[in-house]
């Protein structure tokens, strides 16, 4: 797989993501998505407790590869109160779990390469909502830009990585730079 220049605020940045290494991460967060799901119907608290440790490190460290800085304010925050069950609480097989992360990872491809429209921003956007059960009226400052036909393919990425994020509970402190 190739190499991709990120881009923010529409400035080229010096920094190099490998797209093989965004799928070894899709591919090991799935499996501690697993484990984590495994441990909680085992009751095994303590081993539970690790798996989420680690989940959350997987799931920042695909975050930070993927980030685009385009923040909608208010969205984190609106996210929390709308996003019911954290990730492992979620009844997702690891196939379709797999496929949207796939899919966050070719629409970040698509968007370096300019060939996204609104209505692939709101697809992804609408996705998300589908496999997390958020209530999109929960979330104003997302659905307004949605039904105004104003949500830019970064801010939908954006906002879906910010959805991640959410659903294990925050960042974690281990996170490489």
């Amino acid at each position: 797989m190739s190499n991709f220049i990120i881009k923010h605020l529409g400035v080229l940045e010096a920094r190099y993501v490998d797209s093989t290494e965004l799928f070894e991460l899709r591919d090991s967060i799935v499996r501690g998505y697993s484990i984590a799901h495994i441990y909680k119907d085992l009751g095994l608290n303590e081993a539970l407790r690790d798996s989420i440790n680690y989940l959350k490190y997987l799931i920042s460290e695909f975050v930070l590869r993927l980030a685009t800085g385009k923040y909608i304010d208010g969205l984190a925050a609106e996210l929390s109160e709308a996003i019911p069950n954290r990730l492992w609480e979620i009844e997702l097989d690891d196939f379709s779990f797999k496929a949207f992360l796939t899919d966050i990872i070719g629409f970040w491809e698509n968007m370096l390469e300019d060939g996204l429209s609104s209505d692939d921003a709101e697809f992804l956007i609408e996705e998300f909502a589908t496999l997390f059960n958020v209530d999109l009226s929960k979330v104003p400052a997302l659905l307004n830009k949605i039904r105004s036909k104003s949500v830019t393919p970064e801010e939908a990425l954006q906002s879906v990585l910010v959805g991640l994020v959410v659903s294990v509970g925050g960042v974690s402190p281990n996170v490489s730079n």
